[in-house]
């Protein structure tokens, strides 16, 4: 019979107390939003810095240079033997950038004739990629800030707008290049430098080698021929591949051009914060209930002397909270999905939109589960700790003069 009631007196509890039911499911809107904001940011900074930094491509080669005292023979066996190794990806010649200008007035600056590093993603923005084996065609930055020294101004240039056409670069040799720009590619990532007009390798290497025939004595490059890169699967096997390969050639690592430690700070910063959020729950979740079951003595009391037991008891208090708890954490879903989409997002993308990182939050169902799920654990413990604790409520409070 007294099961029978028990809705009822949860109703009437919850009508009893409005004002805390208002306040208590504004605090839990209010941390579901923090929380997934918080997790929506640390998840994609964390995958950035993982993937997109600590395993760049960059941290993951080696240049490897040999010695004017070995022949084309001994280079190519060291070659094959290092590509034998466990670990390494692949090992190509490395083409040197060539210095060089454009001739047919579109640009004025000058430029560097480079290549895509081998298993690098390159982000093309508009038109399209090169094969490896097409030859006379180039890939500009999709902005260019091109100086004009005869007028002395910066023009900034669309990569979009050279696409179609077929640029002119003469090297420092004067040896003229044409080339046709199929694509704009985005120059953020750190692993390129300013003005580098990328074209296929094995066109690079032909370049160079012009270069080196026209330089008359010039020392155009110490290494030309023996310089290598070592592509390896992963940044963990980078010095255990730099040890084996020492007694073939010299190698050493270029440094990535890229300061992490600003969002490591920011990525400890994020982590304290959430942990901030679950201590308040926590702790906003306990005051509340137990300043429920404080102002309640006098309900709980008649409760137990109309022979109910702490279960239901357990039942009333639980039944009360989770309710507005599990209403409240939806709607600070839904929330929260405004709130990154009008102003979390654009503004991240105001920091670090140009660049390595690519950040941008999303509620994640699993996310939200995982919160209902952790308000209702904390929940259990607080109603039972606060059942407990109204075990002891003397129940001559009843007979008291109010």
């Amino acid at each position: 019979m007294k099961n029978r009631y028990l809705n009822m007196l949860v109703k009437a509890s919850v009508l009893s107390n409005k004002l805390a039911i208002s306040f208590f499911s504004c605090f839990v809107m209010l941390e579901s939003i923090l929380v997934l904001i918080s997790l929506g940011i640390i998840i994609p900074l964390k995958s950035n810095i993982e993937n997109n930094v600590n395993n760049h491509i960059v941290c993951r080669e080696l240049d490897a240079k040999f010695n004017e005292n070995q022949s084309n023979d001994e280079i190519e066996e060291s070659v094959a033997k290092i590509k034998s190794l466990e670990h390494v990806v692949d090992m190509y010649p490395l083409p040197e950038q060539i210095i060089a200008t454009e001739e047919s007035g579109s640009l004025f600056s000058e430029y560097k004739l480079s290549y895509v590093h081998n298993g690098f993603d390159l982000k093309i923005t508009s038109g399209r990629k090169f094969d490896e084996n097409e030859t006379g065609v180039a890939l500009v930055p999709d902005k260019i800030s091109d100086f004009n020294e005869s007028k002395h101004i910066i023009n900034e240039v669309s990569g979009s707008d050279l696409i179609g056409k077929t640029l002119e670069f003469a090297d420092e040799c004067q040896n003229l290049h044409k080339l046709k720009i199929v694509g704009a590619y985005n120059a953020s990532d750190p692993i390129f430098q300013s003005g580098e007009v990328l074209i296929p390798q094995k066109e690079l290497l032909e370049f160079d080698k012009l270069l080196f025939k026209t330089s008359n004595g010039r020392n155009i490059s110490s290494s030309f021929g023996r310089s290598y890169k070592i592509l390896i699967d992963d940044v963990s096997n980078v010095d255990f591949i730099k040890n084996e390969v020492t007694y073939y050639c010299n190698a050493f690592q270029e440094p990535l051009n890229f300061d992490v430690q600003l969002y490591n700070i920011a990525l400890y910063i994020l982590l304290g914060a959430l942990l901030l959020f679950i201590v308040l729950a926590i702790i906003g979740l306990y005051l509340f209930v137990k300043g429920s079951t404080d102002n309640k003595t006098n309900e709980l009391a008649l409760y137990r002397s109309l022979g109910y037991k702490s279960t239901h008891i357990f039942y009333i208090l639980f039944s009360e909270y989770m309710v507005f708890g599990f209403i409240s954490v939806i709607l600070g879903s839904f929330i929260t999905v405004v709130v990154e989409h009008f102003f979390v997002n654009p503004y991240l993308y105001s920091l670090v939109g140009n660049s390595i990182m690519e950040i941008k939050t999303s509620v994640n169902i699993f996310d939200v589960v995982a919160i209902l799920l952790f308000f209702i654990a904390v929940l259990f413990v607080v109603c039972r700790k606060a059942v407990r604790r109204s075990e002891y409520i003397d129940l001559t409070v009843l007979l008291r003069e109010r």
